[in-house]
């Protein structure tokens, strides 16, 4: 696997050092799904040295163990981390802050596995999200229907620095769309080893976007 776009990022969640490792090394920018691997700090070290665009996410309801696995990531030379916006405000503040020291930048995210809330809320809590600290802000929502995918990538036409795309069979166009509305990225995932429902494998993915770009 060769990533060559850098809109593209790819979402590592195989606990497997080498695979990780190879896969990190072979795209411009990938997530680190550290809820989902088990790595040494020897191991992260090595993974974070090998690019500066990796995205630290730790998805748990520990926030004590988030917060330090993401200050850690940020010692170890992680570009980015996200944040869920429902994390407490403290846990929320000190790590903008610290991302602020370190030079990483924030996506602070916002996640509904079950539905796509009505476009009032959604655009509420991206404000929210810009007010609190965020460079970035993400909003990843289950799509049951078309609409509810319009309704997510109408929201391209209020924000910049904005990465929203829909969860699910019905959402999947909305991820190949979003870096021709506005996003900076979009995420795939490896061959065969999703992270969120929807996702596209990488390569199919950058094949599919350097499509559109040519039907421009």
């Amino acid at each position: 696997m060769t990533i060559l776009r850098k809109d593209i990022c790819v979402s590592i969640g195989i606990n497997n050092f080498d695979i990780a490792l190879e896969a990190v090394g072979e795209c411009q920018m990938a997530e680190l799904r550290l809820d989902l691997v088990n790595f040494s700090d020897d191991q992260l070290r090595k993974i974070y040295s090998l690019n500066r665009n990796i995205i630290a996410t730790f998805r748990t309801e520990d926030e004590q163990v988030m917060k330090q696995t993401l200050i850690k990531s940020m010692d170890f030379g992680a570009g980015y981390i996200d944040i869920d916006i429902n994390t407490s405000v403290e846990v929320r503040t000190i790590l903008v802050e610290y991302a602020m020291q370190k030079g990483a930048k924030v996506i602070l995210s916002y996640h509904n596995f079950s539905e796509t809330p009505e476009t009032v809320f959604l655009k509420q809590t991206i404000t929210r999200m810009f007010n609190d600290g965020a460079n970035f802000a993400k909003v990843a929502c289950m799509a049951n229907s078309k609409d509810d995918s319009r309704r997510v990538v109408n929201l391209y036409s209020d924000f910049s620095n904005l990465i929203a795309f829909c969860m699910g069979k019905d959402g999947q166009i909305t991820r190949v769309v979003a870096p021709f509305l506005g996003a900076p990225f979009t995420y795939a995932s490896l061959r065969g080893v999703k992270t969120a429902e929807g996702q596209i494998d990488a390569e199919q993915l950058e094949i599919l976007l350097n499509m559109m770009e040519k039907s421009l």
